[in-house]
């Protein structure tokens, strides 16, 4: 009876003893392991919303400036060749319209430029559009009306950012469609590449201008805008 008494004392005392150290530190380590999963599953779906937002973003952006364009460029009577190489780190092309208040004349020139602060070497440019009358074009440096931002400068895989095809001639070779179509007006291909928080987007269009034809002169008066 003695015995059994002792021996119901020892296991008391054993289960009064708590833990060791040994076994806070595993259940330590294995609340951090599932801290740590949990965390990083968090991160990962915050960081999928987050570039879902900014490609909607990006690609909205991109969009709003093709409608913007084609209101201008389908009324064009003539369309400028772009440069092919950059100017003063700029592309350039312009095109010439009516001015639907004053039924006169207006130069218009699309710039992409690198964005302020950059540098001519700038990775991340802006396209801007400046409008003015023929004969008196912009000075230098003149900021124009900001279209699209956060735009990739040419360079690299990045092709340049205008291409025209004269009325009568087939579309650009790398046209999407219609490579077998010879149209009878002037195009302006536009092909902007955009990029935020590691998102980016291209948008490719073609403008066609109405207001050209087979006999439309190569050049026009909207060139004086260039520098």
């Amino acid at each position: 009876m003695r015995g059994a008494v002792r021996a119901w004392r020892r296991r008391t005392r054993r289960g009064d003893e708590g833990v060791s150290l040994l076994e806070v530190m595993i259940a330590m380590t294995i609340l951090g392991v599932l801290t740590s999963i949990f965390t990083n599953a968090v991160l990962d779906v915050y960081h999928s919303v987050d570039r879902a937002e900014t490609g909607s973003v990006v690609q909205s952006q991109l969009h709003l400036s093709v409608q913007r364009l084609d209101q201008d460029v389908r009324y064009a009577s003539g369309i400028t060749a772009p440069n092919t190489t950059p100017v003063g780190g700029a592309w350039y092309v312009e095109y010439l319209t009516v001015n639907s208040s004053t039924s006169q004349p207006e130069c218009h020139q699309l710039r992409l430029a690198p964005a302020p602060g950059a540098g001519s070497s700038g990775a991340v440019g802006v396209l801007q559009l400046l409008r003015w009358t023929p004969g008196h074009p912009p000075t230098a440096g003149t900021a124009g009306q900001t279209i699209a931002s956060q735009i990739v400068m040419p360079g690299g895989t990045v092709a340049a950012p205008f291409e025209r095809t004269m009325a009568g001639t087939k579309p650009q070779p790398a046209a999407p469609v219609g490579g077998a179509f010879t149209p009878d007006f002037m195009r302006l291909r536009v092909q902007l590449t955009a990029s935020a928080s590691r998102v980016t987007s291209t948008a490719q269009m073609t403008f066609t201008a109405l207001n050209t034809s087979r006999d439309t002169p190569t050049d026009n008066v909207c060139r004086e805008g260039r520098p």
